[in-house]
């Protein structure tokens, strides 16, 4: 009775056309008293979805008629929407706890963010169990699980409810009617009907997915007084000199436009009486294309509706149907009772005509069929003609209606409604419902034994929840919740063949081919990675999978990729432990069991979730590792205004680096003041570091060496202190924008196929597609160094790194932000070849200038020329602009444009080579702290080999000259 509908045939492009599976955790807006869901699981149910809030334990939202509105930067790129509800509403609970502690539905968090505390309930996670969803609670010393269904064709939702053994009274919030609910009809206990009567409003708007019918204004009329059989020769037309309808040319060029031909400007597809068949329906609609006029692109067009002679316009309603942007109606109405107006006034209000309304339906978002309606009491006034000035003139309006005189819509006839929120109590005795104002409640008493009990719920006017009546108050037998083994949903592992590349340099890069095209629809966007004890990799997507690859072996050839988890909510951080899954999202640490053993998880058992989240885009959760005591360590991400400069509102976790107890049991802030630190590391000895990204009071991307807990970075935002030091803290070292334009992680070379670089750390740069090798120096026991990059080239970003039990190094990334990724996700395993390094290995700077030393012998001569070095410096600003320009040492009053190179180059007056032809010593002059540094080379290796790089360090102080290591 509870059966799960699958998603529909995906038929629609992306968003859309990835199956998501049973289920999507994500922050979402829910609108009316559910508010914005922070933390959401929303399960599909039927052609519709119910959301439970995992922060809060309450069931935000149900509805039918449709699933999410997918928006956003995981989704559709965008920099500010967020995930939206799409469809009808059966229930909703305010935001707020939706269990009460002691009876007291008070919220008691310091702050709308984060979960309530551990003793009044915590999320345990969900099970997939046949082909359903149960999600697991505790409720003071009460579990609690319950799943959802739907019955009456959809009409009304299911929830049924598990209660474990309770020693103390429970209330849990059903639902939530609109102000000015009141009970209308009960059963004591068993039965509750909230009736309200819905405000009337001068202009009126819904969406829906059902058919323009189901609007509450309901769909396009055949009765209104445009309807042409009326015979009145009412008529819609477009108003010429301004942008026109698609199909319809405008005169040659040179030629003023016909007064004449007024038949060529009807548009009778607007008052026809038919809505659009579908929601691309060309035939059925009419919008304006963006032409230039007046020296601009514009597709700001005009309706003229003309009645024929004045008349009493009582409603004016408005119908559209779109994919996309195009559903949204957005336009400014005008009335006149002289047919003499000037339609084209560039302001009609100054031109004879009187302003009725302003219709904006953008509050609906994109898609679905859109109605506007106007009305008023007293009626809108008396006119002969209606003027509609589109602001979106690429809305497909399928319909235009126009009420007048006699003519009245059934919304006129009949009234609004009342509208109602019904809900019946099933199965054991014990539970009861209770009505309290404009809400519901379930008492659970003191018990013994588990209980199980279903909440049948509907909302709608009368003659729909009369419809639902047999299925509301029914008293049948509750079955019990879904037990496993879960459907094994994802079928047989997807092949692919990887690509082993020629040992032709220091470093062999192979594919691990990502099967980008899925029968699932699936955005392989990979994100993060780890391996079993048996080699087997776990990979995550950005949009929520996780995968297992199989096959990783020397030659590549067969690679299965079985699809192991789905629905996660931005998982772009992934550890095992003692072969177990973790996935970090923005919701926290998910645990993924395969319990039945099919390759598939069914229980998403929640290991932490105290991260505190907003609906922010740019709060992204990055990366996770552990340290040797079994810590885990993430990072999380500031909430960046949209275009980038300045922060919305920050919450307690924002831009800070987390540790989280190896038990999943708290969760501490051990570094503050990042903007985005897009993947850390953590060497065996709990070294942490990280990298962060350009932006406000971040000049240039920098690598962050974190050895105690602190404020980290200079944002001055996200410090989560008081007061806020007036200056950053000093990375090890800056990178210009060709080295780092935006970065990953880091990797510490734990691998025993790389022997000549064993303990040193990695940086890898997700914007720039580089791995560096991260040369490192102590001066007045401060860290300070550079970065100069492996000969490595990848197909997608380098996001990820961990050495895999083989010893050799592997990457993953993705293509998503600000990167030059050529494919949407990569995954690499990078071979230590035995041919020669050709790099510094090491870095000193001093007063007299610097030593590299490189990982082979030198040529003495090229070696020893002070013309096959350069040396260049500069600074940065630290503000809260979004980055800084790059700022002359040794001429400060030297202005340069932003983004310009404004270098000092500093005179490189001997090379010395040491006696082990490894080391160079260049004795530069002016030598000084800088911000960024920059050491070129062109040399030949004593084998007769070029090698030509650079190096960019920061120099925070200069030690005295220490000369050639000991023993060079």
């Amino acid at each position: 009775m509870f059966a799960l509908a699958a998603l529909p045939a995906q038929t629609r492009d992306w968003p859309y056309s990835m199956d998501y599976g049973p289920y999507l955790m994500t922050t979402f807006e829910g609108g009316g008293r559910s508010g914005d869901t922070y933390k959401g699981v929303v399960v599909k149910v039927g052609d519709g979805a119910v959301a439970f809030d995992t922060e809060l334990l309450r069931l935000s939202a149900a509805w039918t008629d449709g699933w999410l509105r997918l928006k956003g930067t995981a989704y559709d790129g965008a920099h500010g929407p967020m995930v939206r509800l799409r469809g009808r509403k059966v229930a909703e609970v305010a935001s707020g706890p939706g269990w009460a502690k002691d009876g007291d539905f008070g919220d008691p968090r310091p702050q709308p963010f984060g979960p309530l505390p551990r003793a009044q309930g915590r999320y345990r996670g969900l099970w997939l169990a046949g082909d359903q969803v149960v999600i697991g609670y505790t409720v003071s010393d009460m579990a609690v699980r319950e799943q959802y269904g739907s019955a009456a064709a959809g009409r009304v939702l299911l929830r049924t409810l598990e209660f474990g053994p309770s020693a103390v009274e429970q209330w849990m919030v059903v639902a939530d009617a609109p102000e000015g609910a009141s009970l209308a009809k009960g059963t004591p206990g068993r039965g509750a009907r909230l009736a309200w009567q819905p405000a009337a409003e001068r202009v009126q708007i819904a969406a829906t997915t059902a058919g323009f019918a189901t609007l509450p204004m309901g769909g396009p009329s055949r009765s209104d007084s445009l309807d042409p059989e009326r015979g009145n020769g009412a008529t819609v037309a477009f108003v010429p000199g301004f942008a026109r309808p698609r199909g319809v040319p405008a005169p040659a060029e040179g030629q003023a436009e016909s007064a004449a031909d007024a038949t060529a400007r009807l548009l009778p597809v607007l008052h026809d009486g038919a809505a659009a068949a579908t929601e691309n329906d060309t035939a059925g609609s009419v919008w304006f294309e963006r032409s230039r006029r007046g020296g601009q692109e514009s597709d700001a067009g005009r309706y003229l509706v003309d009645l024929q002679k004045p008349a009493e316009v009582t409603r004016i309603a408005t119908f559209s149907w779109h994919s996309g942007g195009r559903s949204i109606q957005q336009y400014e109405v005008f009335g006149s009772a002289d047919a003499a107006a000037d339609a084209a006034a560039q302001d009609p209000a100054t031109a004879g005509w009187q302003r009725i309304a302003s219709v904006d339906t953008a509050p609906l978002g994109e898609g679905d069929q859109h109605g506007a309606s106007i009305a008023d009491g007293n009626g809108l006034g008396r006119f002969q003609r209606l003027l509609f000035v589109m602001r979106n003139g690429g809305t497909r309006l399928c319909e235009i209606d126009v009420f007048a005189d006699q003519q009245r819509a059934d919304l006129e006839t009949l009234g609004m409604p009342r509208q109602n929120l019904a809900v019946g109590l099933r199965g054991d005795q014990g539970p009861r419902l209770e009505a309290r104002g404009e809400r519901l409640l379930l008492r659970v008493p003191p018990h013994a034994a588990s209980v199980r009990v279903c909440l049948a719920m509907a909302q709608g006017p009368d003659a729909a929840i009369d419809a639902a009546a047999k299925e509301l108050w029914s008293e049948a037998a509750v079955p019990a919740l879904a037990e496993g083994p879960s459907q094994h949903r994802w079928g047989a592992p997807l092949v692919t063949k990887g690509e082993r590349s020629a040992d032709a340099g220091p470093f062999a890069v192979d594919t691990i081919t990502v099967p980008l095209d899925n029968r699932f629809g699936s955005r392989m966007r990979t994100g993060a990675f780890d391996f079993f004890r048996d080699g087997t990799a776990a990979v995550s997507t950005w949009n929520g999978d996780v995968w297992l690859v199989r096959g990783i072996d020397a030659s590549l050839e067969r690679l299965e990729w079985q699809r192991f988890a789905t629905g996660l909510f931005d998982p772009l951080g992934l550890r095992i432990v003692d072969d177990v899954v973790h996935v970090h999202g923005r919701d926290g640490i998910t645990r993924l069991h395969d319990t039945d053993r099919d390759g598939e998880a069914d229980f998403y058992e929640c290991f932490n979730n105290d991260v505190c989240v907003t609906h922010a885009f740019h709060e992204f959760a990055f990366d996770l590792q552990t340290d040797a005591e079994g810590n885990f360590y993430c990072s999380k991400g500031g909430p960046v205004n949209p275009g980038g400069r300045g922060f919305m509102r920050i919450a307690p976790h924002h831009g800070t680096i987390l540790k989280i107890a190896k038990d999943g049991s708290r969760l501490e802030v051990v570094a503050s003041g990042l903007r985005a630190p897009n993947g850390i590391g953590v060497s065996p000895t709990g070294v942490l570091t990280s990298g962060d990204n350009e932006g406000t009071f971040m000049p240039r991307c920098r690598l962050n060496w974190i050895e105690a807990p602190g404020y980290y970075a200079g944002v001055k935002d996200l410090a989560h202190r008081s007061p806020v030091p007036d200056l950053p803290d000093l990375p090890l070292c800056w990178m210009p924008m060709e080295v780092d334009n935006s970065s990953g992680g880091q990797v510490w070379v734990t691998g025993a196929g790389w022997p000549d670089l064993a303990g040193r750390l990695l940086h890898l740069s997700y914007g720039t597609c580089s791995t560096y090798l991260v040369l490192t120096e102590v001066v007045d026991g401060r860290i300070q160094g550079g970065v100069v990059r492996l000969p490595a080239n990848f197909t997608s970003s380098c996001m990820r790194g961990r050495f895999g039990p083989d010893g050799q190094l592997y990457v993953i990334g993705l293509q998503g932000w600000q990167t030059s990724a050529a494919k949407e996700g990569g995954f690499h395993r990078v071979r230590r070849t035995g041919a020669p390094l050709g790099l510094p290995v090491a870095l000193r700077t001093c007063t007299a200038g610097v030593y590299l030393t490189f990982a082979e012998s030198l040529d003495p001569e090229t070696a020893g020329d002070p013309g096959s070095f350069g040396v260049e410096i500069w600074n940065y600003l630290y503000s809260p602009n979004y980055g800084s320009p790059e700022l002359s040492i040794l001429h400060p009053e030297r202005k340069v444009e932003s983004g310009k190179p404004n270098r000092d180059p500093l005179r490189v007056a001997a090379a010395v080579l040491s006696p082990d032809r490894r080391t160079v010593f260049l004795r530069v002059e002016g030598m000084q702290p800088a911000h960024q540094m920059k050491v070129t080379w062109n040399v030949d290796a004593a084998d007769g080999r070029t090698l030509k790089g650079d190096l960019h360090n920061t120099i925070h102080a200069l030690a005295a000259d220490p000369g050639f290591p000991a023993g060079q």
